[in-house]
């Protein structure tokens, strides 16, 4: 799914040199889980009357997704979505059921309302000072697109990190985490209702979430896994999934989890590091 951008009887910021403002698509980045592929990106314009038509809602951004191998298309839904100094970050996941091989991502930004006597601000010279009456729908601006190929994203006989885990908020929960092994499937994380929201309010700073939750209850899972493995009688973790993926994990790294920190940071690809280095780039932007 290409966009076609080309003729239209008004000025579109991306189409040529309608309008001579900056818009494009940075920081893609595609996670799987267990059941959804997670899309996160930003949209960067050093256009301000686009941002102020966005922001105002006169104007929307549209986020389109096409899967060729399953005829499956559609408009995503953002999860989450933030206003930038210079655009806007959003956070979205489709449904693996419906995806296969070629997965293209599109992004447009369309009319919310109708819109007398338009006219950018960067608009062509050729343009002069013509306005223009702008129609529900009408497109205004091509954000870019992508594509990732959601076959080779997710691996049930070699599943990602992340998908031994399911974080739950117990909204009765006093002690800020919980950690329960017994399940098969997946290793269940209870968090307090002001942990669970104190992350939900962190956005799209996924690796200071990673050190924050993910990397204790790694350790606490790697210490539960070398207690009971040294036991005559402890835990045997027949038919645990996760446990089976975890184990795979340590023995390809060939880890020693006597020591749980180094382990589990090694596991999560040194995600202290990084999430020092996302809190240093936010404040650097800001």
């Amino acid at each position: 799914m290409v966009a076609q951008v080309g003729s239209f009887p008004h000025p579109v910021i991306g189409n040529g040199d309608d309008v001579s403002s900056s818009l494009h698509l940075t920081n893609i980045g595609i996670s799987p889980t267990v059941e959804d592929i997670l899309i996160k990106f930003k949209v960067f314009t050093d256009d301000q009357q686009l941002q102020e038509l966005v922001n105002s809602g006169q104007a929307k951004i549209v986020i389109w997704w096409h899967c060729r191998a399953t005829l499956s298309s559609g408009i995503l839904e953002p999860l989450a979505a933030e206003a930038r100094i210079d655009g806007w970050r959003f956070e979205c996941s489709l449904d693996q059921e419906f995806l296969r091989d070629r997965v293209d991502i599109v992004v447009e930004i369309t009319a919310a309302q109708d819109i007398e006597n338009f006219r950018w601000d960067n608009q062509h010279e050729d343009y002069g000072g013509q306005k223009f009456s702008i129609r529900v729908a009408d497109y205004l601006a091509f954000g870019g697109d992508f594509y990732f190929n959601a076959a080779k994203l997710y691996d049930a006989m070699n599943p990602p990190l992340g998908s031994i885990f399911r974080i739950t908020k117990r909204e009765d929960q006093v002690e800020p985490i919980r950690v329960d092994f017994n399940n098969t499937e997946q290793i269940s994380v209870f968090l307090s209702a002001q942990v669970f929201d104190g992350l939900q309010a962190l956005g799209y700073a996924d690796d200071l979430k990673l050190s924050l939750v993910v990397l204790p209850v790694l350790m606490e899972t790697l210490s539960y896994i070398s207690r009971m493995e040294a036991m005559p009688e402890g835990d045997d973790f027949a038919g645990r999934e996760w446990y089976q993926t975890l184990k795979r994990m340590i023995e390809h790294s060939k880890l020693d989890i006597s020591s749980p920190l180094e382990s589990a940071e090694r596991l999560l690809n040194h995600t202290t590091a990084k999430a020092l280095a996302s809190l240093e780039q936010e404040e650097n932007e800001e």
